[in-house]
C-alpha cells in the first residue's frame, strides 16, 4: 500500500495497526518493510520479482550474521536466472587467517535448507 501524500509512516506504527486490527491470526504480517520507491513495470504494475529478490537478499544476509567471526564482508545479489528460475550470488571477503573451506562450509550449511538456489565465491579462494 502507499501513504497519502505527506504521510510519514513508521514500520511500528504498521506492525501495531497489523496486530490490532487484522483478525486473523495467520494473516498478520511477519515482518513489515518499507520499499521507497516500489519497484514497478513498464505499465505501472508492482513488479512483484523484485520484491522476492529483497526478501531472499533480507533472509540470507539475516541468516549469514552468525558468521561474523569468519568474513570482513559479505553481500548477497539476488536475480532471475533461466535455468533456476532464481539464484542467489553470495560473495564473501573472509576475515583475516580465515580458513576459506571452513567459511564456505559453513555459508553453505546456513543457506543449505532453503530452497532458493545459491552460489558462494569467496575473495582470495583458488
Amino acid at each position: 500500500m502507499t501513504p497519502k501524500p505527506g504521510v510519514n509512516l513508521k514500520v511500528e506504527e504498521i506492525e501495531r495497526y497489523c496486530r490490532e486490527n487484522i483478525t486473523e491470526k495467520a494473516a498478520i504480517p511477519k515482518k513489515v518493510s518499507i520499499v521507497d520507491p516500489m519497484p514497478l513495470t513498464a505499465v505501472g504494475k508492482i513488479f512483484k520479482p523484485a520484491l522476492r529478490y529483497d526478501a531472499i537478499r533480507d533472509v540470507c544476509l539475516s541468516e549469514l550474521e552468525g558468521l561474523c567471526d569468519l568474513v570482513e564482508s559479505i553481500d548477497v545479489d539476488v536475480r532471475e536466472d533461466k535455468v533456476h528460475g532464481t539464484i542467489a550470488y553470495v560473495a564473501a571477503r573472509p576475515a583475516a587467517g580465515a580458513d576459506h573451506a571452513e567459511l564456505r562450509e559453513r555459508i553453505e550449511a546456513v543457506l543449505g535448507h532453503y530452497t532458493v538456489r545459491y552460489e558462494v565465491v569467496i575473495a582470495g579462494a583458488k
